[in-house]
């Protein structure tokens, strides 16, 4: 009985040590880029992990990075580049008056049909958007929940 209590100590030490090794390997830097324009870069390393014989993912050094910008007020920022990549039902975002939209989720749920959304996805969506809704409180409503940044240049 006490050398099972002590292997399931051990046990816990190690699940503890390998959970705090990747939390803390992973980490990512901050840097204002721009004194006379606060905008903060985060440049986030990515990781990947393979399976090793015990079981026990291991963590490789990062590949590459993925840079995201965000405003002063913490407003994440995508070029119109960042957002043409979403232009699927996978993965679709959409520039409307300035701002950037996560629409995959709404893609089934829009009343006009998916093929409305659709043709929004990767590209700016402003004037087909106001042709349809300009004004109307409740789709501004629905667009506004779905909103995950804003546009730079």
């Amino acid at each position: 009985m006490k050398k099972f209590i002590t292997y399931v100590a051990l046990g816990i030490v190690v699940v503890i040590g390998i959970g705090t090794f990747l939390y803390m390997g992973g980490s990512s830097t901050s840097r204002i880029t721009n004194t006379s324009n606060p905008t903060v870069t985060k440049t986030v390393p990515t990781t990947q992990s393979t399976p090793s014989a015990t079981g026990v993912k291991q963590v490789q050094p990062p590949t590459q990075t993925t840079t995201h910008t965000q405003t002063a007020s913490g407003e994440k920022t995508f070029t119109m580049a960042q957002v043409a990549q979403h232009s699927d039902q996978n993965s679709c975002y959409t520039a409307i008056n300035g701002g950037v939209y996560d629409l995959t989720s709404f893609i089934n749920m829009h009343p006009g049909g998916s093929g409305s959304i659709l043709s929004l996805c990767g590209v700016d969506g402003t004037t087909a958007f106001a042709n349809m809704h300009g004004g109307q409180s409740r789709p501004e409503s629905e667009l506004a929940s779905l909103k995950i940044g804003a546009v730079v240049q």
